[in-house]
């Protein structure tokens, strides 16, 4: 007796069949709550070879055989008997069934894959349960229209009943991009799952055995997520994509891939792109978070007509040759345009191929913790090739084969090397992972162009060679050595060209270059793409050769990495060198605790999976992991603004959701690397140690002490060129302090803060971001701005982290900070004089209600503010930003947060990197004596 279902429309399939012989799916396996539904085609050899098309609605799979199978060719009409429901299971069933049987015979999995209803051209995929009642409604009527993502059958289909007999019905390809006249889609005869013929298993070929079947439904992969897609550019800008790390060629030989553990796709040579399309919307964003579409509209074209409701694709921008190797040569002369006219005929004479080689999310289905191998399952079923779309596929592994070999071929054909990738991966969104490993064929990385020497004979009215370094985590240019060879006459020219412009009268490096009397200097910021054969042990390149300019890249993001095993010529800013891959090597591989090696020093780390700012909106949450990562990454950038200034800490040891306590005095024990300053303090009424964030090492150490906010004092503990005689001494008396250096801060400073609520509300707080008050806030900004422009005083804008602005001018150290209050009271004063109705300097609240307040009461003596690149203690882990002023008034203040700064950071420079040599003389400026 057939085992009794739990679903009444399976009662005909079982009753058809006896379970205990045949070995077709006996159970009954409910349907996932959430993701598409699902379609397999069987092919079956019983009686007579036939098709059988099965279409997952509510619970089972409704089941047609199709005698001649589909067929492409929208003129053909297909026979499709409907035939009993048959179990879920039965889209991944493949065997021999028992002759005796009902439908004796072989049968293997054809294809299978995903399908939504698209009558009247609307699509629905992530709604399982609309989807079901249209495709009901439409199954009750007798004709369906729906749109199959499979491995061999893709666009849209019909199935039509006809009025010869109650299952008679006629399988239909509808016209679009997917139809075909020519192309006999049942030449391709292997199973979809194990690669096994009908003829296989009548040869008495077994079925192979393998890692797992893929399920049809992304939601059924492995640690696959119900979770919306990211929708806002903020959000879709947080998701940075998974990097490889970078071997060397010869490490090929001495690695073991093992089995069919690795997959193996040949490296591109061009823009890497996270792809999100949202209902029929494309956004290209770049590594850096750059927003790419505009630049490549066909592309952005083709990927909008996707048959999805949201995707997300990781994969590379390509311009290929003739022959169909990626030419970043190619790719370049497109890159930079923003003329409409221009990109349409770049789109014409060099077409732009986006290479898909990663399903990070579909239709509901957040596929970032799956394996690699059904991530990439799903994109081959998803993606609708197409001129300006196609899915990078892993590469063949003959029998015979090594990864070494095909390194070697790919390379002859013209590929840059090889990526491998463990065939069980996850993705880890904006982490650097050994288990995605690439290698190239020649060593590359990028260098800041600081000078070059004068040429001879051909070259005379051009140069000699470029002098090139890389910047080093405190901030100072490191001479690597000249680049004479690679350049074209052309780009001579070009080039030449373009240093005019940069001409310097200082050296830019940290010590003085070989042939230094007929260098001509430059300020730092060309940067270049080198190979060179080697590192020598004292730092210099061997054997360099320019391969290229890199207008895509900002030069404070080339930082000392030392070789090329850490480099990465992606086109797009990489992480740091050496010593900062290493770095974020130890925090991913570490578990919930570690002892960090940081050049010399040790510092130990503990629980790091501690969440320290909860998830926000579509932010994920931000563990103490991600915090260190932010600090190690931004150091070659913050350290310089941390430099020597008095640190106040704002911990929380439970992270933000917890407690937390402001810490000036350091009275513990404390690392070596970590340094202080004894200042006397009144309220201690005696001396007490000040932190000093000086290094990379004491940045992870706050990090270590869960400090999420850096909080740096005006004023340094060091003297200048522009102040010779103050002291250095800031013990013993409160006299002591106020005479040193300590009382005289680089800045004058302009806290702007909005107190006005949100439309419809009458609710004021300190720090709470609104729209209108924000706005308000950018407006007061820009008044202050155009009255210190007047009076021919430079200024620099960050945002604040939280709801205000931070507006500093820089300044010579001849002025005591309560005169430099005083000076700002004025200048606040002249700004609330004329916008008596929309600013303010009066402290008490209601006076301030409606009203930007400008604050200049942090300009006391050893007073501090959050620092440029400081994270703040605010839902989303925003950042304080340095901004040009000309965006000051468009600008998404959360926009920056610990996910996205350091990007941002790389993509535009560090904007306030010549703060302290813009310092003006107040005192010259005034034409008097201010104190």
């Amino acid at each position: 007796m057939p085992r009794k279902r739990k679903h009444d429309d399976l009662q005909d399939y079982d009753a058809k069949r006896d379970l205990s012989i045949t070995p077709e799916p006996s159970d009954a396996r409910a349907a996932a709550d959430f993701g598409p539904l699902t379609f397999v085609v069987q092919k079956h050899a019983a009686r007579a070879l036939h098709y059988d098309l099965r279409l997952e609605l509510d619970g089972t799979y409704k089941s047609w055989a199709v005698p001649k199978g589909p067929s492409l060719d929208a003129r053909e009409k297909r026979l499709a008997v409907h035939v009993e429901d048959h179990p879920l299971e039965y889209g991944t069933f493949e065997g021999i069934i028992p002759g005796g049987e009902y439908g004796a015979g072989e049968d293997i999995v054809w294809d299978n894959g995903t399908y939504g209803p698209d009558e009247g051209g609307v699509l629905t995929f992530a709604d399982r349960e609309l989807a079901a009642k249209r495709l009901r409604d439409e199954l009750e009527a007798g004709k369906l229209s729906f749109t199959l993502r499979g491995r061999k059958l893709h666009g849209s289909w019909t199935l039509v009943k006809t009025s010869q007999d109650e299952r008679s019905w006629l399988l239909i390809k509808h016209r679009d991009e997917t139809a075909s006249e020519l192309l006999d889609v049942l030449a391709d005869e292997a199973s979809v799952l194990t690669g096994v013929t009908v003829d296989d298993l009548k040869a008495g070929i077994p079925l192979p055995a393998a890692h797992g079947l893929l399920l049809p439904n992304p939601a059924e992969a492995l640690k696959a997520k119900r979770g919306k897609a990211p929708r806002t550019a903020r959000t879709q800008q947080a998701l940075r994509p998974m990097l490889a790390t970078s071997e060397v060629a010869e490490a090929l030989e001495r690695r073991s891939f093992a089995g069919d553990d690795w997959r193996f796709e040949p490296k591109l040579d061009g823009v890497r792109a996270v792809v999100h399309v949202q209902e029929g919307v494309t956004r290209l964003v770049s590594r850096n978070g750059n927003d790419l579409t505009s630049g490549y509209p066909a592309v952005a074209a083709a990927l909008a007509a996707q048959p999805v409701d949201s995707m997300i694709l990781d994969g590379e921008l390509v311009a290929p040759t003739a022959k169909g190797i990626p030419s970043f040569e190619r790719l370049q002369q497109r890159m930079n345009l923003a003329d409409a006219g221009q990109i349409e005929q770049a789109d014409a004479e060099i077409p732009v191929v986006f290479f898909a080689f990663d399903l990070l999310h579909i239709d509901g289905v957040d596929l970032r913790g799956s394996p690699l191998w059904q991530r990439q399952e799903h994109l081959v079923r998803a993606l609708r090739p197409s001129s300006f779309v196609q899915v990078l596929t892993p590469v063949l592994m003959p029998g015979d084969a090594t990864p070494t070999r095909v390194f070697d071929s790919l390379v002859t054909q013209g590929f840059e090397g090889i990526v491998a990738k463990r065939r069980e991966s996850a993705y880890v969104s904006g982490k650097r992972s050994p288990q995605w490993l690439k290698f190239k064929a020649v060593q590359t990385d990028e260098f800041v162009v600081g000078g070059f020497t004068p040429g001879n004979g051909a070259r005379a009215s051009t140069f000699g060679a470029l002098l090139v370094g890389q910047f080093e985590p405190d901030g100072s240019l490191r001479y690597t050595g000249r680049v004479g060879s690679g350049f074209s006459d052309a780009l001579l020219d070009s080039v030449r060209s373009q240093l005019d412009g940069l001409v310097s009268e200082s050296n830019p490096f940290s010590s003085e270059p070989p042939d230094a009397k007929v260098t001509t200097y430059l300020r730092p910021e060309m940067v270049v793409e080198v190979k060179y054969a080697e590192v020598t042990g004292s730092g210099q390149l061997r054997a360099p050769v320019l391969l290229r300019v890199r207008t895509d890249k900002a030069a404070a993001s080339v930082v000392a990495g030392g070789n090329a095993a850490n480099s990465d010529s992606d086109t797009e800013a990489q992480d740091g060198g050496e010593g900062e891959s290493s770095l974020l090597r130890q925090l991913e591989d570490a578990g919930s605790g570690a002892t960090l090696r940081v050049g010399e020093s040790e510092v130990a780390v503990t629980n790091l999976d501690k969440e320290m700012w909860p998830a926000h909106g579509d932010l994920p949450p931000v563990l103490k992991r991600d915090l260190l990562r932010y600090y190690a990454e931004i150091a070659p950038f913050l350290l310089p603004h941390l430099a020597n200034r008095p640190l106040t800490l704002t911990r929380f040891p439970n992270g933000l959701l917890g407690k937390s306590f402001y810490q000036k005095h350091w009275s513990q024990k404390r690392p070596s690397f970590v340094e202080t300053v004894s200042i006397y303090s009144e309220e201690a009424g005696t001396d007490q140690d000040y932190l000093l964030g000086n290094n990379l090492p004491t940045l992870l150490w706050l990090g270590q002490l869960a400090d999420i906010a850096l909080h740096a004092s005006l004023a340094r503990t060091v003297a200048g060129s522009d102040t010779t005689d103050l002291p250095d001494q800031f013990t013993g008396t409160k006299a002591a302090v106020e005479e040193s250096l300590l009382n005289y801060p680089d800045f004058l400073l302009f806290d702007l803060d909005p107190f006005i609520a949100e439309e419809g509300s009458s609710v004021v707080e300190k720090n709470a971001l609104t729209r209108a008050g924000f706005e308000k806030t950018t407006a007061t900004a820009l008044w202050l701005k155009e009255l210190l422009d007047g009076a021919g005083i430079r200024s620099f804008v960050k945002t604040s982290g939280a709801s205000g602005i931070h507006v500093f001018v820089p300044i010579i150290r001849n002025l005591r900070s309560d005169v430099v209050r005083a000076v700002c009271s004025t200048i606040a004063g002249a700004v609330v004089q004329a916008h008596v109705k929309d600013v303010t300097t009066v402290f008490d609240k209601e006076a301030r209600r409606g009203k930007v307040y400008i604050d200049v009461n942090q300009n006391g003596r050893i007073k501090s503010l959050a620092s440029i690149y400081s994270p703040r203690a605010n839902p989303g882990a925003p950042v304080s930003m340095p901004l040009r002023w000309d965006e000051v008034a468009e600008v998404d203040p959360l926009a920056f947060n610990v996910w996205t700064a350091v990007d941002r950071v790389r993509a535009s420079g560090d904007l306030w990197a010549g703060i302290l040599e813009s310092k003006q003389d107040l005192r010259s400026l005034a034409g008097a004596d201010l104190g």
